[in-house]
């Protein structure tokens, strides 16, 4: 046996099997969240859901916004910053005074590309 009511936020006409009376559930048309009455057409009390707030990752910031100026000094980063920094200085810089502009443009933005 099922029993029918309509959804409380938009009207929308749900069914449930009775063994599922009491219990709470949601509208699949406004995602109306409530709890399943007990009789036929009577009309659900809605339910307000508390929003979950999720924990931020532990050092997460920490690593990512104070630590990340270590990479400029460590060796291993050398190599790479220094032809970023050539790659993008050239680029920026000295590529309006040669004559072969549009081509260096895409020459350069396809190594730093090819780089990253």
């Amino acid at each position: 046996m099922t029993i029918q009511f309509y959804c409380p936020n938009c009207g929308a006409l749900i069914a449930f099997d009775r063994k599922h009376i009491g219990e709470q559930a949601h509208c699949t048309t406004c995602d109306q969240h409530f709890i399943i009455p007990s009789k036929d057409f009577e009309k659900p009390r809605k339910v307000k859901l508390q929003p979950e707030k999720p924990e931020p990752i532990i050092g997460f910031y920490r690593s990512a916004l104070l630590d990340s100026w270590k990479l400029f000094f460590d060796r291993e980063n050398t190599t790479s910053l220094v032809f970023v920094a050539a790659v993008v200085s050239f680029r920026f810089f000295l590529v309006e005074f040669c004559c072969l502009g549009s081509l260096i443009h895409f020459v350069l933005w396809g190594w730093l590309f090819g780089f990253y």
